[in-house]
């Protein structure tokens, strides 16, 4: 599977450079000004990295190339998934050490409470977005995969508006509980649905016809 990794970050480095340089501009904004909102754009971004992987490999037709290779289907779903995390912990390490160090000496002294906020919620949205996308992705490819991921998010972000209409609401109330949670607690669970999702995408793909 080190094989399999090495392709990728070598994909993601030749065929993915605007997409990188997104991600870095992102990390030093981040840092520099300590910008929460950037910080969790950067979690979003690192992301769909493998993602973009898949499509590529889908347009090059590598995927079933993949399979001529001694290479399991489960190795090479399971690549993507550590693509996914790696990129993650990187990103939201980077963020941390960045904004206790270059981020103090530019903009003044930040909180470590904050940081570490921060830091957990980057690491929760690295591994929940592609846990829920890619097992719709190694069912249905890219295209179909963003289509049924997008009717899904829009389902939900209607939902969540209308319980969210007023402050007493089911939604109000279940983000006053998760705010009150120790910090340790959500990327726990985002790495809980992370490691869920890659066992279904491993059975979805050994059955998928290519």
């Amino acid at each position: 599977m080190k094989g399999l990794l090495r392709k990728d970050v070598y994909v993601l480095f030749q065929a993915s450079r605007a997409q990188l340089l997104i991600v870095l501009l992102f990390l030093v904004i981040s840092m520099t000004m300590n910008n929460t909102l950037i910080a969790y754009m950067l979690a979003l971004y690192t992301a769909m990295m493998p993602i973009t992987v898949i499509a590529l490999d889908e347009r090059s037709r590598f995927d079933r190339f993949a399979l001529a290779l001694p290479w399991s289907r489960a190795q090479i779903v399971l690549s993507k998934y550590a693509l996914s995390l790696a990129a993650a912990c990187l990103a939201a390490l980077a963020y941390l050490a960045g904004v206790l160090t270059l981020g103090s000496a530019i903009s003044g002294g930040v909180s470590l409470q904050d940081a570490l906020t921060t830091f957990c919620a980057m690491l929760t949205v690295g591994t929940l977005l592609p846990a829920l996308m890619l097992p719709f992705v190694f069912r249905f490819g890219v295209d179909k995969g963003r289509m049924w991921i997008m009717l899904i998010a829009i389902a939900f972000g209607i939902g969540a508006g209308l319980l969210s209409m007023d402050e007493g609401s089911a939604v109000s109330q279940l983000a006053n509980r998760l705010t009150a949670l120790p910090l340790w607690l959500l990327p726990l669970a985002g790495l809980t649905v992370f490691a869920l999702s890659a066992f279904v995408s491993v059975q979805i793909y050994r059955r998928r016809e290519l």
